[in-house]
C-alpha cells in the first residue's frame, strides 16, 4: 500500500502558495500604469525626442508614438499605418524566459521537472488597448477624474496630464 500524503504538508504548501500569492501582490507597485505613462509621454512631446527613443526600441516611446501618429499630436501627419507598426513593436515579444517547473513525487508518481519557454513583453496589448481608451478620454475633455481613472488606471494626476494634452 503507497503511503498516504499527510495532510499538514498539504495545508502547509497551500499556506505556503496563499502567502506568496499576497506577496506579490504587496510588492506591484500601485498607481501608475504604463497606459497613463504613454499618453503623458504622447502629450509632453517633443515629437523628434520621442520618435528617437522609439526608433531605438523603447517599448513605452513606442506606444507613445503610435498614439502620436494615431491622432496626430504636435504638428505630426496622421499615419494610422504607421501607429500600427509602432504598437506592434511595443507589444512584440523581447526574448523568453525559461520557466522551471519542479512537480514532487507523490504517492507512487516520480518526482518531474517542466521547463516551459515564456515570452518576454515590455508591453501587452492590454496596456496598449488601456492606453488608447486612455487618450481618448483625455483627448474628449472627460471632466471628472473617475472617467480617467476608469481609462488611464487609479491614482495617476489627471489635472497634469489634461493641461498637458495639445488642443
Amino acid at each position: 500500500m503507497p503511503p498516504r500524503p499527510d495532510r499538514r504538508f498539504a495545508a502547509a504548501v497551500a499556506a505556503l502558495v496563499g502567502l506568496s500569492a499576497v506577496a506579490a501582490c504587496a510588492i506591484a507597485p500601485p498607481g501608475v500604469t504604463p497606459a497613463f505613462l504613454a499618453v503623458e509621454l504622447a502629450a509632453s512631446g517633443p515629437p523628434a525626442a520621442l520618435l528617437q527613443r522609439a526608433e531605438a526600441g523603447d517599448a513605452l516611446s513606442q506606444l507613445a508614438w503610435s498614439l502620436v501618429l494615431d491622432r496626430g499630436l504636435h504638428g505630426v501627419p496622421v499615419d494610422p499605418a504607421a501607429a500600427d507598426r509602432f504598437q506592434a513593436l511595443a507589444t512584440a515579444s523581447r526574448g523568453e524566459t525559461q520557466v522551471l517547473q519542479y512537480i514532487p513525487a507523490f504517492g507512487d508518481q516520480p518526482a518531474r521537472t517542466y521547463v516551459s519557454n515564456v515570452p518576454r513583453r515590455a508591453l501587452t496589448g492590454a496596456d496598449a488597448a488601456l492606453a488608447e481608451q486612455c487618450a481618448s478620454a483625455v483627448a474628449s475633455g472627460a471632466s471628472s477624474d473617475s472617467q480617467l481613472a476608469r481609462a488611464c488606471g487609479p491614482g495617476t494626476d489627471y489635472a497634469r496630464l489634461r493641461s498637458l494634452w495639445p488642443s
